[in-house]
């Protein structure tokens, strides 16, 4: 026999049997104690015990406290009652008057930060408060699993390398010389050039590059790069028994060469210098990195400008955004005859 009380709560609470909070003017029903052969009926008015309002319990013969019931206007866990009997009258009370509750996606409750929230269910369900849900994509700055898939930073920038190579550019005599790619080790690119002329020809014949490792470093709230540079350089002369010889430095911070402004006739290259990159980094809401570049002057004996000898045509050979310069392909015997200069993307691999 089903039982409808109608309980609701009153502000003061009593012993054990009424302490249990419970929603105002809920529909329920209650599997009753009562035997088949029993006589129940609707009792009316207020009869108002330890602060439960028994309207709308049932008379039953003999009732029976403590029994367990089911309150049918109640959802989830609040649909569980116990009986409660004031003399003859019978009433269902809920066991809880909340019940814990996640719409988070499957499998993602109680991993990393996610956790489930509480709701009311008395009468209807009520909003889950408390509860944590996935985060789109990690905060790569609190070593916390916040996208709740079981791994710390996943998706978040771990190393820097270098893709696939580019040629920029071609001057001088293409059929002169011996063909040779003067590049730096794969992942590493140019922060510095040494160029060596030789005077009795009037040409460059000689030049040398020395290559920096980046690393990727997390600070408290963003990334920086640090550039480790090498201290042997890699090279090639020809003539170079006279002649000058300059320095052109990017230096140790994130500064990579990016551009080469030169001069060059139908005989050779005859002036040569490097630009560096002025690099600064984002992070975008779901962790991609990306690199805004602007040349900047290098440090040298003559800034950013060609140094050699004042023949031939202007040419300047630019990396693309987000490229930096990582060698040059020549042609070069006694002096350089052409010359081209080589870029490559920057690639960000994540965890």
């Amino acid at each position: 026999m089903t039982i409808v009380p109608n309980v609701r709560i009153l502000s003061a609470m009593g012993r054990w049997a009424y302490g249990l909070v419970l929603a105002a003017a809920f529909a329920a029903g209650c599997a009753s104690a009562a035997g088949p052969d029993e006589q129940t009926q609707n009792v009316g008015g207020n009869s108002d015990l330890g602060g439960v309002d028994l309207a709308g319990g049932v008379v039953v013969e003999n009732c029976q406290p403590n029994q367990a019931c089911t309150i049918n206007g109640n959802p989830g866990d609040c649909s569980a009652g116990t009986t409660f009997c004031s003399g003859n009258v019978q009433s269902c009370v809920p066991n809880a008057t909340t019940q814990s509750c996640y719409d988070g996606p499957p499998g993602t409750m109680g991993k990393g930060v996610c956790k489930q929230g509480t709701q009311t269910c008395i009468g209807s369900l009520g909003t889950c408060d408390g509860q944590v849900k996935p985060a789109a994509a990690e905060n790569c700055f609190n070593d916390l699993d916040d996208d709740c898939d079981g791994v710390v930073n996943n998706g978040c920038p771990n190393t820097l390398t270098t893709g696939t190579p580019r040629v920029v550019g071609g001057q001088g005599n293409s059929g002169g010389g011996a063909a040779l790619q003067l590049r730096c080790p794969a992942n590493t690119f140019v922060m510095k050039t040494v160029i060596f002329g030789d005077n009795s020809d009037g040409y460059l014949s000689g030049l040398d590059i020395y290559c920096g490792t980046p690393t990727i470093v997390r600070g408290a709230t963003a990334y920086t790069v640090s550039v480790a540079v090498s201290a042997t350089a890699m090279g090639f002369r020809g003539t170079t028994s006279s002649g000058a010889t300059t320095s052109f430095d990017c230096g140790t911070g994130f500064s990579p060469g990016w551009q080469n402004p030169g001069f060059a006739d139908s005989g050779g290259l005859d002036e040569l210098g490097l630009s560096c990159a002025n690099t600064t980094i984002a992070l975008d809401a779901m962790n991609k990195m990306t690199f805004s570049m602007t040349k900047s002057a290098a440090a040298s004996s003559s800034g950013a400008n060609p140094d050699g000898y004042a023949f031939g045509s202007s040419f300047e050979n630019d990396c693309m955004p987000g490229e930096v310069l990582v060698g040059y392909d020549v042609q070069h015997g006694t002096w350089i005859d052409y010359f081209k200069t080589v870029c490559a993307p920057l690639v960000v691999t994540y965890k």
